[in-house]
């Protein structure tokens, strides 16, 4: 997973790109944009179609913009 986000980091910079995956690939990406190690992962909680974001755009390294947003959710059962 870190591969495929450092592929994807300068592709992002300018522009959006959306990833649609799973449970872990997700958690693997916000481990990686906080500079955290594997055994992170577990200790993260994520809804069934939650948005997390993280933005590539500063020179510093990736940046956890939001993680496990669920309000678009709201009023679908």
């Amino acid at each position: 997973m870190t591969a495929a986000c450092e592929e994807l980091s300068a592709e992002a910079a300018p522009s959006d790109v959306i990833v649609v995956t799973h449970l872990s690939p997700v958690k693997a990406a916000v481990v990686w944009a906080l500079g955290g190690g594997p055994e992170m992962s577990w200790r993260l909680s994520l809804g069934v179609a939650s948005i997390s974001r993280i933005s590539t755009a500063v020179s510093s390294g990736p940046t956890l913009v939001s993680f496990n947003e669920t309000a678009h959710l709201a009023g679908l059962e």
